[in-house]
């Protein structure tokens, strides 16, 4: 049988909550660079613990100031969003706010073993890979090397006949008691030490307040083994002052051994000590797991050998992590960061580089000012139309095309030449969900043929990484290429094409497409089947899953019919194109590995680049990010007249500013100087 693809898809919306990375904890050994008292140490996300022998000891930071330190040094780093001026001394090398006699108010409290043994076996196991070198203070004496890791810790007779492992599980930490035939649980008694307050809620859940927050101990889940079956046992935590213990309302059978499981929940999972927001994950041929998304700063558990063991700097860089099968042990993990010249001049938020392509994109068509902010409009007007019909989409409404180009109180500029209503909106509770099987598996299933759909081609590819080593900013030979692939593959040309969805997140992103895919302006097919990411919503909602699975509805309307959808991330930076049907792919299914074609784009003849450019230039293309009082920051991608050599640089000078929103300057001639930070400072001629 010939190999085929079948796609079956579900569209599910749900409320979500974003949640940071998962990486495993880890207990780390102590062989000096800590107190003598303590064995093992797991950094977690929003404090430390430390195992010693007779306690577990807690030291937990203020969450809220820490989100507040974030958001100074994250806020401030975003110059673009403020109204600091990019020479400020407070301003360091990094672009980054840098402030003084920061206190960070945290709050430790213990678990000791009451009635414990004194002296138990305490040992670890599954040894994780790698291991960290401690260089702590002047007297190399007290450094520590070759410091091993671990995902589980055991206490062997902690009490009577009673161990206790402490380990990682996923998305969890937890704690579990091994209660040996003949055993008394009784016998486990667990004082809090330090915190304000311990009581249980309703739930059976415990919850202990510190001066700084709170953390929760989940009801504990007892079980045990009999007759090969896992036997569930009604238990419950048991409070007595500022002691815990626990109690069997239904009893359980003695002769056998019993597990009592809590599970505590009070941070994330990364390990890392800056936010970081996971966006995308996958798989390879050995069942290894693959996790990507941004970090916020340094902290991020990279790993030896890793590609960038460092926050490069600016606002945030991509980390990517590789598991084992199981999900268990982090096998690689690094950062991907673009440069710091690009971070600190505002190529850091999506809502400030997009605006700079759909400047050079004005400069390709030969608009005006005024004709192309009424383009866009007559751009993104059908795709609210198409969102207001949509059951799932977040915002339906159906907006002229003069509501949405024309600037106002409610629809301010956000990166010129974009107002509000041309703006994807990052954070919405949506969610959806795809199921891919084989032909094989289908037929096993019994799913009818009506609801079959088939992948005819696809491709995926990378466009030159950083925005200003890119060759040309008003078009993408990426995009062109990886399309031109996915075509091949199925024998079909766009012109076959019945549904379309464009990544949206930004006019630029669908006018990149359509230039690329050689779908004229003029055609009269929709470019969205949802309503795009303004409208409909995305892109934190994992956007293009929505749109393939409408898309999939629309397939199996209209038998015979064919779709095309695309994908973005970063700064029209990762490309993929699916191309679907929900007739049967013909032959042997096989696409082309994309590494084959993606060394067109990285071999690519790349402009040279100044980072600290000095004299006049040109400007190749510019934006102005606004705050809600105004303009803030001109951010203007322009080549030097002596060397050609591209540059950015910035201005917050005041009549710059209204001179770019206002006037023509693309072409136009500018000075460009070096300020103190390393920054660029351009002027308007």
């Amino acid at each position: 049988m010939k190999n085929k693809l079948t796609v079956l898809l579900f569209l599910v919306c749900a409320n979500v909550s974003f949640a940071h990375s998962d990486v495993t904890f880890k207990f780390t050994e102590n062989k000096g660079q800590l107190n003598s008292k303590v064995l093992y140490h797991n950094k977690l996300h929003l404090g430390d613990m430390f195992l010693e022998r007779d306690r577990f000891t807690f030291n937990m930071y203020d969450p809220t100031q820490l989100d507040d330190l974030y958001n100074k040094r994250h806020g401030a780093a975003k110059i673009s969003e403020t109204d600091l001026d990019p020479t400020d001394p407070k301003i360091n090398q990094r672009g980054e706010y840098s402030p003084s006699g920061e206190v960070m108010r945290m709050h430790a409290y213990s678990m000791i073993f009451q009635g414990a043994n004194e002296y138990p076996k305490i040992s670890a196991s599954d040894e994780l890979p790698g291991y960290t070198n401690y260089s702590i203070g002047k007297n190399a004496r007290k450094w520590a090397s070759m410091v091993k890791s671990y995902r589980m810790v055991q206490y062997q007779d902690l009490y009577p006949g009673i161990d206790m492992e402490i380990y990682t599980a996923l998305k969890n930490m937890k704690y579990d008691f091994i209660v040996a035939p003949g055993a008394n649980p009784n016998d486990i008694v667990i004082e809090y030490d330090g915190v304000e307050s311990i009581s249980l809620l309703t739930n059976g859940d415990l919850l202990v307040k510190l001066s700084n927050g709170e953390v929760k101990e989940m009801s504990p889940t007892s079980y045990q083994e009999i007759n090969g079956q896992r036997i569930e046992i009604d238990s419950k935590f048991k409070l007595t002052g500022n002691q815990l213990s626990f109690e069997f309302p239904s009893g359980y059978d003695n002769s056998k051994e019993l597990i009592i499981d809590p599970v505590w929940i009070f941070s994330t999972l990364s390990g890392s000590t800056a936010d970081n927001w996971g966006f995308t994950a996958t798989y390879d041929s050995q069942g290894n797991l693959y996790a990507a998304g941004i970090a916020f700063g340094t902290g991020y558990p990279t790993t030896l050998g890793a590609e960038s063991t460092t926050f490069v700097g600016g606002n945030f860089d991509i980390a990517i992590s590789k598991f084992d099968p199981t999900g268990a042990n982090l096998l690689y993990s690094t950062y991907v960061g673009g440069t710091d010249n690009e971070m600190k001049h505002g190529i850091a938020m999506p809502v400030n580089v997009y605006p700079l392509f759909e400047t050079a994109i004005r400069g390709r068509m030969g608009h005006s000012i005024e004709k192309h902010q009424k383009y866009l409009g007559e751009l993104f007007s059908p795709f609210t139309k198409i969102a207001k019909e949509h059951p799932n989409a977040w915002f339906p409404i159906e907006r002229s095309a003069n509501e949405i180009s024309t600037v106002t109180e409610a629809n301010r500029y956000i990166g010129y030449p974009y107002t509000k209503y041309m703006n994807a909106i990052m954070e919405v509770d949506q969610a959806s969900s795809l199921i891919m099987m084989s032909e094989e598996k289908a037929n096993h299933f019994s799913i009818p043929n009506e609801k079959r759909i088939y992948l005819h081609g696809c491709g995926d590819i990378n466009e030159v990484w950083n925005v200003t080593e890119r060759p040309e900013l008003h078009k993408s030979k990426a995009i062109r290429l990886m399309g031109e692939k996915a075509f091949e593959m199925s024998g079909w040309d766009i012109d076959q094409i019945d549904f379309l969805d464009l990544y949206s997140c930004f006019p630029s992103m669908v006018e990149l497409g359509r230039e690329a895919l050689d779908i004229g302006r003029n055609d009269s097919r929709d470019l969205t089947v949802t309503g795009g990411l303004p409208y409909f919503g995305g892109a934190g909602n994992n956007y293009v899953t929505h749109s393939i699975a409408t898309l999939m509805d629309k397939l199996r309307e209209k038998p015979g019919s064919k779709g095309l959808c695309t994908s973005n991330g970063w700064f029209a930076t990762k490309h993929g194109i699916g191309l679907y049907s929900n007739e049967p792919y013909e032959g042997d299914w096989k696409r082309e590995d994309p590494k084959n074609y993606q060394n067109d784009i990285d071999l690519m003849t790349k402009p040279e680049v100044d980072e600290k450019p000095s004299g006049d230039g040109k400007i190749e293309t510019y934006t102005v990010a606004n705050g809600r009082n105004g303009p803030e920051l001109g951010i203007v991608i322009g080549r030097l007249d002596s060397t050609n050599a591209r540059f950015i640089a910035v201005t917050q000078k005041e009549s710059d500013l209204e001179y770019l929103i206002s006037q023509e300057c693309l072409g136009r001639d500018c000075s460009v100087n070096q300020a103190e930070g390393g920054y660029s400072i351009v002027s308007i001629k």
